[in-house]
């Protein structure tokens, strides 16, 4: 091949050929790759054949290690590495180019790298000369190749390097991080976090975000790398605009298997469009991973040629419609032929290639081969459409010149599909396994002719056949077995394949069309049938058949008359041969006539006419528009017009539209015809518009309308609709049938104040349902001195209430105040006021100001105050800057808060005054005050906690911090502390000069001159790869005892991701000198071989009377997992431990597993003694009691068991095959009579089948056997079986059982017993009979066969209605009723229940009568109610989803005379509403035992009863013989029991010491107890010890700890009523050994052991999902520390470790950051119930909503994070985001290029186009802002006071905009609100100035210094000036017109000075205040629609440093307005 290559010999299909071969090779041989070196030196350019070869090469190096070391492939990569070299070079031409591409993708296909090819495509990439494209394609060479540390170092060096290519770094990025180590990615996230480059930042922080979020495999190891990084989000977004890397991909650990998509977007500065798009798809299945497809696209010098075309004076936008039609046309005549004959000659050369030409080709090639018999996985699909073409009809011609045409054209289309599969073993000679076949296929045989003559006449010609299949699908599954050429089709027999076989045809088609349209299916019957999917093929046709066999089909004749004004197009279809001629015509038509338009379609068959018939008339101010409709048929003539007209006139100042509608059955329309007649009339100077509709005539009867409007109405172009400014009168009249609707909006005043009364009234026949009466009065103008007062009286029924309100909308002045009162009780119901004023002046001296404002809410319900609060804020601007607030809010039955700050110059004053439960006797008032001196850094401090009791109990603090310039890592406070008049000195030292080592001493006198001294500090050393943290802390008493904890905590890191080792240990020596010592280990690795996690544990002191070390181990190697406890004290004891052997195919080879309990028992006595802080019992000495489990396979088809204890060892052999099985048991392996063989066979052959059974014991003289066996047919079903389990042989019971169809809906099923043990003969028959509403059972036991029934079941169910049904059950004895149950069923559809209702009576002697009603609710909710009759009580059972809102578990009790209940037990899930979930709880003890002894003794009646009956037939059957089976049987039952009880004792009771043991809910509330009283003498000592300040705080958290007791005490006795009781845990150890329990065991593991695969399956999967569990809880735990909260926790302590903080001042800020984050439950408790509340974070609306939500990991992590830290959602700024960028005003704003904003704030402060923020001075010379071709837009200052002076300069004319917002074009004033000049447009708006050119457009507003430049998106990269370049890269932003980096802000704005010699002063530094930061927060900081929008902080930082903070927030409601969004400003600005 590479000869005929090389040579080129080989071309067309025979080179494609050889490529796809290089392409297919799987496994070349190191010959084949020397082979293709010729292709490599070839000096002719073959790209497709290098790829190819360069990817047979990978193919070779995939499968050999070291391949680059093989001599060819070194080669080959050498002479790649040398083309590279010559080839890519800055002067190199186009051509060379593409060969340098196509080597680079030969080299990255190859995968293999050498150092030639490493330096020589390094070179390329590190070289700025060369192409970028080229570049690019280097850095994808290493895209394949294994990892290097060179080729990864200069990647990534590349990646960060800021002078190159954006594109380059990029996909250097991309090629480093797939091998980057901690290092690089360190290098990689601390360059690109300070990155200027947008489009380099903004890609590679996306794309490390979404690998530390991905879930892949495929990135485990760099998502472990980045676990500790902080990866910024700062970073621009919008993927219009800007680089982003996009993943979305899922994993799932329990099923080992996931999918994701990949995509990279790459924008550069060169151009709007992206560079680069690209995105992949992959798959993971378990570890394999699978890259499904890739394709990428790269754009360059695509921006010219759309401007070309779409940009603004592109060809689409200037050239008209017809012109662009004209040109298409004209090229498609003059293309149309060129392309026509290409075609032909491509078809003509087409050459086919049979399959098996190209089989015995890639047999050549890669030979036979034969490795054992694999698993073969065939599927092969062929898909077939097709059409025959035939005639001399050119398609060309039929549309290029369509004049000139007389053809013919016949088609004949086809298509099929057909996929076949195989899934088995193969070996050529023979096969086995399942075989797919399906088949879609249409075969119509349907042929098309088509003609056309020179009359503009076509002709279509359908010939359909007989039958014309339209649809066939055919898909069979078989069981295949083949041997050579013969093949079989395997059926099981117990196969029962039910099929659904349907046929039909239907006539609905044939009198029109002559034809039937028909289908067949047959497909198995999926609930009865067992072949799935096995049996009969799938059939599903759609046919069509000939009614008239003589039809050949339809011919369709067109004409077509194309005149000026006058066209029409007919159609006539006929059936030619048809015996019955079946003709249509459709006829439709067009004329213009001289004032109207008529267009019209008719179509008539012989028995169908319909015609539709539409003028439009359209003359002068008269337009009209009329249809008529007609259908007529044999059994409907219908026909209907309709007209619409509107005429207008204009009539002196007004112009009058009149719209009248009518409608009649024909075209001729009278005045009685009019059905709706509507006026419009609008003052064509003014706003003033009058409407008028109302509806005439025959509509009126149905509908009487009449509408009446009067008002002013105005366009709003921000909200693009017409908004009423002023109504007179709104009139709204209707009535429907009965129903009577009357409204009216009336001006009633004019003047002093504007009056409307307003009247809405519902009334039915006479009587008045509702009514609304309003009256408001308006005064003043909107946002002046408006005030808005209305009343209104709303009557409903008898009721009627009263409200008064009044609206403030003023400058000064806003608000609310609203009163409803009940006029028939004059009776006040509430009164709410709600107010603002704002109030402004100047005062004395004149450059001092003030201003107020004030915010007020007070709502009042009758007599009293509910609410009320008042916020004041007054400001003194000047010489000592002033700020006041005042807060106050009553509550008056439950606080009065007053709060006050003082701002003044550099010191603050805050005070509190508060009231608690002011109006009780436990009123309390707590006041406090703090100044700050900032000047003289000093501090003082008041808090009373009861100001009104006793004010001199009080603290007082005064305090001076001492810190020096020159020492900043040392500080200390000094300061006195009064408590209650004593005095208390403190002395605080801080040391942090060393961030790893840092310290603090505290020491305090108290009054007595006593000293309390604190020290701590600690200590971090970092000696890779260990960390360790020391910490040390001392504290002595006033008694000169000291305290010193020590604790150390050391991390080592292993090889591997998750592979730590941590050491800790913690030391407290008493005053006494005694030591407490707590060592702990913790280790996981996890290496190749092997996986260990180690626990350890050694502790000393505390609780413990002897050291303690417990070793817990986990080591997993392959096949193998063992695990281990040891716990040492005097001695070594294993406490447990396991080892498990599994086999490479997953299956469990064995098992070994002990346990020690009595070491258990004693690890378990520690741990409760730990647990309950109690002393531990004294160690006694005791032997081990060792329990042990092994379990083997040894063979496929046996298993053994052994089970050892310290009295026995059991032992269990098992044998499970096909056709025989056996069991073996030996409960005590040393007594050999205990030997149990249970064994059975099954066999079965068509329609017969025989079970059968044997046990056998030493103590049973022969196996107890039992037989079944059975025949069946058709109509009857027989069977016999055996029971010999007595002595003799002959004793044995024979039976029979026969079931014959006695008719199509009923059975009889006859069954009797033989034996000679039996007096009689007993007989069983049942009858049952099922209709199609109702259903029957009998029953029948006789004794025998002639004597009369002795019990007799009679059951039916007859359905009266199909929604309500009856049954009833009896049951006879002896002819006397012991049971009956009658009862009736009928829906039930209630507001809480959607489902069934049933009632019913049950009778029994025994418990006599009883009425029972029961619902059963959607979705699944049962309600069971009984009580017997004569009773008063009654219960209650509910369990269930009731929907949506409600889940329950309830057992009540309640009488007959009341609905109440009171709940006996209850567990609850109720949604009170989205917000709100309420669990609840309720348990009766001594009712549910009451309830549970009286269900017993009913239950204990019943089975007496039942036993007796029993016993009295069985003594009749058996006679004397009622003893039987004999005494062998019963020594059998007998020894099992025995030997039952023995295990019993051996398992369960010797690990009732553990149960003993274990810490219960009772030790857990006596050890929380004890704690409690250790709490209280603690307490009492410090308070005897630490005198008066020590009690004065005691005093204060009394209460508190008061509270905390009794709430703890509470939660006690729930737990421990939440106990199991005795009696049931004794009754589950009775059921443990029963038989039955025994029984179900036996049957569960002979499951399990029947289908071991299943079972290691299911088992495979919940392993794996509980290790995902654990891998989620994992991640939830690392990401707790992202949470804002627990940060700002972490916050707060590392600010008290800065000099000057006090530690107890910052302990009650944690506080009230804690309060603020967590939210807390509400718990009630009544009587026996406990209620809690938990509140939603977002609202549900179902209780299966709110279960899903909790068990879900990511959910329960989302809610956790919200109770922590209410957040804003960010997915609802999402969407806002989208709304506004991608629902546009206008459609092209969707397109590309994007327009961009800048700013200009105050004058000085400026936001480019790219978003950097540049301060510039206030100077007269003139600055260039922007300037695009001849466009200039410049900004001086020429009064630096005033705001700027903005001049525009374009080629039409000169624009200034004067600082007093005057307006000059060319030197002279503006007259008007608008003026064009050119293409320049100005406008004049309320508040803003805006002059429009071309591609730019420039706001400046006149009531701010705010200037905004909306650039063109097409201006992109072509802008000048100190707005920037316009290209989306920040960084260049800060560039002066020479492309240099300026030195300091006054040299970037000097260099872009108009007149180089003017002056430029220095850019002043802005150091904004506390107060101007607060405004600015409050201004910017707001949760508004924008902010998704428009990201704020570029804004704030505005807004410190501008004059006026309302000209950033202007500035910022003008970006926003200019994206859409409309912003309202607030009150301040």
């Amino acid at each position: 091949m590479v000869q005929e290559i090389e040579s080129g010999r080989a071309t067309g299909g025979r080179l494609a050929l050889y490529t796809a071969a290089l392409y297919l090779t799987p496994r070349p041989s190191i010959e084949a790759v020397e082979a293709l070196k010729p292709v490599f030196e070839s000096p002719r350019p073959m790209p497709s054949v290098a790829l190819a070869a360069a990817t047979m090469v990978n193919n070779y190096c995939r499968h050999t290690p070291h391949c680059n070391e093989t001599a060819p492939v070194k080669e080959i990569a050498d002479i790649l590495a040398a083309k590279v070299q010559s080839q890519c070079s800055p002067s190199a031409g186009e051509e060379v180019e593409k060969e340098a591409l196509a080597t680079l993708k030969a080299l990255g296909n190859m995968g293999v790298i050498t150092p030639a090819v490493t330096r020589a495509v390094v070179g390329v990439i590190e070289h700025e000369g060369i192409e970028t494209g080229v570049r690019v394609a280097a850095t994808h060479v290493f895209r394949h190749t294994q990892c290097t540390h060179y080729v990864t170092e200069k990647l990534s060096d590349v990646a960060v390097h800021p002078s190159m290519a954006t594109e380059v770094r990029i996909a250097a990025y991309l090629g480093a991080i797939r091998c980057a180590e901690e290092e690089h990615l360190e290098k990689i996230v601390s360059r690109i976090s300070e990155e200027k480059n947008t489009q380099v930042r903004g890609f590679v922080l996306s794309h490390l975000l979404n690998i530390q979020e991905s879930s892949s495999p495929d990135r485990e190891h760099l998502r472990y790398l980045l676990t500790n990084f902080v990866i910024p989000r700062n970073f621009e977004g919008d993927i219009r605009k800007h680089s982003r890397n996009i993943e979305m991909s899922y994993f799932s650990p329990s099923f080992g298997i996931g999918a994701g998509v990949e995509s990279n977007v790459i924008y550069t500065p060169e151009s709007f469009l992206p560079r680069s798009v690209d995105m992949s798809l992959r798959t993971t299945i378990e570890d394999l991973n699978i890259n499904l497809g890739e394709a990428g696209i790269r754009l360059e010098g695509l921006d010219p040629i759309i401007k070309e075309l779409v940009g603004p004076e592109g060809y689409l936008r200037k050239a008209s419609f017809d012109r662009i039609l004209k040109d298409v046309v004209a090229f498609a005549e003059e293309k149309g032929h060129h392309i026509a004959e290409h075609l032909k000659e491509s078809l003509r050369e087409k050459r086919a290639i049979s399959t098996s030409t190209i089989s015995r080709f890639f047999k050549k090639l890669y030979g036979e081969r034969k490795e054992g018999t694999p698993l073969k996985l065939k599927l092969e699909g062929t898909a077939i459409v097709g059409i025959k073409l035939a005639g001399d009809l050119n398609i060309i011609e039929l549309f290029t010149n369509p004049a000139n045409v007389e053809k013919s054209l016949k088609l004949i289309p086809s298509a099929s599909i057909a996929v076949n599969g195989f899934v088995g073993y193969d070996c050529h000679i023979a096969k086995a396994g399942t075989e797919l076949k399906s088949t879609v296929a249409t075969a119509n045989g349907a042929t098309i002719n088509i003609k056309k003559n020179s009359n503009n006449v076509f002709e279509f010609e359908l010939e359909i056949p007989e039958k014309m299949e339209l649809f066939s699908v055919k898909a069979e599954t078989n069981l295949i077995k083949a041997i050579g050429k013969r093949v079989m089709k395997v059926s099981p027999p117990s196969m029962r394949d039910v099929r659904i076989h349907h046929q039909k045809c239907m006539d609905t088609l044939e009198p029109v069309f002559g034809i039937k349209m028909c289908y067949e299916m047959n497909f198995p019957d999926i609930f009865r049938s067992t072949a799935m999917p096995l049996g009969e093929p799938i059939v599903a046709k759609l046919y069509i058949e000939k009614a008239d066999p003589s039809m050949k089909g339809y011919r369709m004749t067109t004409a077509i008359k194309n005149k000026k004004g006058n066209k029409v197009i007919k159609f006539n279809i006929g059936t030619p041969g048809a015996a019955t001629p079946r003709q249509a015509e459709l006829t439709m038509s067009y004329s213009k006539e001289e004032r109207s338009h008529v267009v019209s379609a008719k179509f008539e068959t012989s028995s169908t006419t319909a015609g539709l018939w539409s003028t439009l008339t359209n003359e002068g101010e008269y337009k009209a528009l009329e249809t008529f409709v007609k259908f007529k048929s044999e059994t409907y003539d219908i026909s209907r017009a309709i007209k619409v007209e509107l005429n207008g006139k204009e009539a002196a100042d007004e112009m009058q539209y009149e719209i009248n509608v009518f409608t009649g059955r024909n075209k001729r329309f009278t005045a009685e015809s009019k059905v709706v007649e509507a006026r419009f009339i609008k003052k064509i100077n003014g706003p003033e518009v009058e409407v008028i509709c109302k509806t005439m005539n025959a509509l009126r009867d149905f509908v009487d309308l009449n509408i009446e409007v009067d008002g002013d109405f105005v366009y709003n172009p921000y909200m693009c609709i017409v908004v009423p400014t002023a109504v007179r009168k709104i009139e709204f009249h209707t009535a429907i049938g009965a129903w009577k609707v009357t409204s009216y909006v009336r001006k009633v005043t004019e003047a002093p104040a504007a009056g409307h009364h307003t009247l809405i009234k519902i009334e039915k026949g006479t009587r008045e349902i509702m009514s609304v009466d309003a009256v408001m009065k308006t005064k003043g103008r909107m946002l002046r001195n408006m005030m808005i007062e209305n009343e209104i009286k709303v009557t409903m029924g008898r009721k009627s209430y009263k409200a008064t309100n009044k609206f403030f909308l003023g400058a000064s002045k806003m608000g609310a105040q609203l009163e409803v009162i009940k006029p028939k009780d004059s009776l006040k119901m509430i009164e709410f006021e709600a107010l603002y004023e704002r109030s402004a002046g100047a005062q004395c001296p004149s450059n001092r100001s003030s201003n107020k404002q004030i915010l007020a809410f007070e709502m009042k319900n009758r007599r009293e105050s509910l609410f009320a609060f008042k916020w004041t804020l007054s400001s003194e601007v000047g010489p000592g800057q002033k700020t006041t607030s005042n807060t106050k809010l009553v509550v008056p039955a439950l606080m009065e808060f007053l709060f006050d700050i003082s701002l003044i110059q550099n010191n603050v004053h805050v005070s509190l005054n508060t009231a608690v439960l002011p109006k009780s006797e436990s009123a309390h008032r707590i006041k406090s005050f703090i100044d700050v001196d900032g000047e003289n850094k000093k501090v003082t401090a008041e808090f009373a906690w009861d100001a009104d009791g006793n004010p001199e109990r009080k603290f007082v603090v005064d305090a001076n911090v001492i810190s020096s310039s020159s020492d900043l890592g040392h500080a200390s406070v000094h300061g006195n502390i009064i408590v209650a008049g004593e005095p208390y000195h403190m002395k605080l030292s801080l040391n942090a000069e060393d961030i790893l080592a840092s310290g603090f001493e505290l020491e305090i006198t108290t009054p007595s001159q006593k000293t309390l001294a604190m020290e701590a500090s600690y200590k971090i050393e970092d000696q890779q790869p260990t960390t360790r943290v020391t910490t040390i802390f001392r504290y002595k008493n006033t008694e000169e005892q000291e305290h010193k904890f020590t604790g150390s905590v050391a991390v080592e890191k292993l090889g591997g991701p998750y592979n730590y080792a941590l050491d800790t240990k913690v030391t407290y020596i008493a005053p006494e000198g005694k030591e407490t010592r707590l060592e702990t280990i913790l280790k996981h690795h996890k290496m190749p071989e092997a996986h260990v996690v180690l626990f350890k544990v050694d502790a000393e002191g505390l609780v413990l009377r002897k050291p303690l070390m417990l070793e817990f181990s986990i080591e997993n190697k392959e096949g193998s997992y063992e695990g281990k406890c040891i716990m040492t004290r005097n001695a070594p004891k294993s406490i447990f431990d396991w080892d498990v052997k599994i086999r490479p195919q997953g299956e469990i080879e064995a098992i070994e597993a002990g346990l020690d309990l009595k070491a258990a028992v004693q690890l378990l006595k520690v741990a409760r003694a730990v647990l309950t802080f109690e002393k531990e019992e004294r160690i006694e000495r005791s032997e081990s009691a060792n329990y042990r489990y092994h379990y083997s396979k040894p063979t496929p088809s046996s298993y053994h068991v052994m089970v050892q204890t310290p009295s026995r060892t059991m032992q269990g052999e098992a044998h499970v095959s096909a056709s025989q099985s056996g069991i073996k048991f030996y409960p005590n392996k040393s007594n050999p009579e205990s030997t149990y063989e249970v064994g059975y066979k099954a066999t079965h052959t068509g329609n017969q089948g025989r079970w059968e059974s044997q046990i056998n014991h030493p103590v049973l003289p022969k196996p107890m056997q039992f037989a079944l066996q059975y025949t069946a047919d058709q109509t009857a079903v027989e069977g016999t079986v055996e029971l010999d389990i007595f002595p003799s042989s002959e004793d044995k019971i024979t039976g029979h059982l026969a079931s014959t169809r006695v008719s199509e809906s009923s059975i009889r099923t006859e069954g009797s017993i033989v034996s000679r043990v039996l007096k009689v003969s007993p007989k069983l028959i049942l009858q049952t009979a099922i209709g199609s509403d109702t259903i029957g059972l009998d029953v029948e036991f006789k004794k025998s066969a002639s004597a009369p029934p002795s019990l007799k079941v009679i059951a039916k169910y007859d359905k009266t209605s199909p929604r309500n049904a009856v049954l009833a059950f009896t049951v006879d004895y002896e002819n006397t009723p012991v049971f009956e149950v009658s009862g009736v069923m009928e829906p039930e559809e209630t507001p809480t229940c959607n489902g069934l209702a049933m009632s019913g009576v049950v009778y029994a002697p025994v418990l006599g009568t009883h009425d029972i009603h029961s619902r059963m609710c959607k979705p699944a909710f049962v309600e069971v109610t009984t009580n017997k009759q004569g009773a008063d009580r009654k219960y209650i059972a509910r369990i269930g989803l009731q929907a949506p809102a409600n889940a329950e578990i309830s057992l009540s009790e309640g009488t007959t005379q009341s609905a109440e209940e009171h709940p006996i037990i209850l567990a609850r899930l109720e949604m009170a509403d989205p917000t709100l979930i309420k669990v609840g709880f309720a348990y009766e003890r001594p009712e549910f035992y009451r309830m549970k002894d009286l269900i017993q003794e009913k239950l204990s009646a019943i089975t007496t009863s039942v036993g007796a009956e029993v016993r009295e037939i069985f003594e009749e059957v058996a006679g004397s013989s009622a003893s039987m089976p004999g005494s062998e049987f019963s020594t059998l039952i007998a020894e099992v029991k025995a030997e039952l009880r023995q295990i019993y004792q051996d398992l369960v009771e010797d690990s009732r010491p553990i149960l003993g043991e274990m810490p219960s809910f009772g030790r857990i509330k006596n050890s929380f107890r004890h704690m409690i009283r250790i709490w209280a003498q603690l307490e009492k000592s410090i308070i005897q010890e630490r005198k008066k300040m020590v009690n004065v705080c005691l005093e204060m958290v009394k209460d508190i700890t008061t509270h905390m007791f009794t709430v703890l005490e509470e939660i006690l006795q729930v737990l421990e009523t939440g106990e199991i009781p005795e009696p049931v845990r004794h009754m589950v150890e009775e059921l443990k050994t029963s038989e039955v329990y025994e029984f179900l065991k036996g049957a569960v593991e002979a499951l399990l052991a029947r289908y071991p695969e299943e079972y290691e399956a299911i088992k495979y999967v919940v392993v794996n999902v509980i290790s995902t569990l654990e891998r989620d809880f994992d991640l939830v735990f690392e990401r707790i520390m992202e949470i804002p909260a627990f940060r700002r926790i972490i916050d707060w302590i590392m600010e008290n470790l800065n000099p000057g903080r006090l530690a107890a001042m910052e302990a009650n800020t944690l506080a009230e950051i804690l309060l603020e984050d967590f939210h807390v439950l509400d718990i009630k408790a009544e009587k026996n119930q406990l209620t809690i509340e938990i509140p939603l974070y977002k609202p549900l609306y179902s209780v299966v909503q709110f279960v899903k939500d909790v068990f879900s990991p990511y959910e329960i992590r989302k809610d956790f994070m919200w109770l922590i830290d209410s957040t804003l959602p960010y997915s609802l700024e999402d969407f806002i985001w989208m709304y506004y960028t991608f629902v546009p005003q206008q459609i092209t704003d969707l397109l590309p290029p994007y327009p961009r904003r800048a700013m200009v704030v105050g004058g000085t402060e400026i936001l480019t186009f790219d978003g950097l923020v540049v301060r510039a001075p206030r100077s007269p010379c003139k600055v260039l802002l922007a300037a695009h071709g001849s466009h200039f837009i410049m900004m001086s200052h020429p009064q630096p006071s005033a705001p700027a002076e903005i001049e525009i300069k374009t080629p039409d004319a000169t624009i200034v905009v004067k600082p007093d917002a005057e307006v000059l074009v060319n030197g002279q004033p503006t007259s008007g609100s608008e003026e064009t000049v050119g293409k320049i447009r100005i406008e004049k708006k309320a508040g803003e100035i805006v002059v429009q050119c071309p591609l730019m457009k420039t706001i400046v507003s006149t009531k701010g210094e705010v200037v905004a430049i909306e650039a063109s998106g097409w201006t992109f990269g072509h802008v000048a000036g100190l707005l920037g370049p316009n290209n989306g890269e920040i960084g260049d932003d800060h560039l002066m017109p020479n492309g240099a980096e300026p030195s300091s802000p006054r040299e970037l704005v000097a260099s872009w000075r108009e007149r180089k010699q003017c002056s430029m002063p220095e850019v002043p530094h802005a150091i904004p205040t506390v107060a101007r930061v607060i405004q600015c927060e409050a201004l910017l900081r707001i949760r508004s629609q924008c902010i998704a929008v428009v990201e704020p902080e570029p804004f704030v930082r505005m807004c410190h440093a501008a004059r006026d903070a309302c000209d950033a927030f202007t500035a910022f409601r003008t970006f926003c307005a200019l994206k859409g969004v409309e912003e309202a400003s607030p009150i301040p600005c």
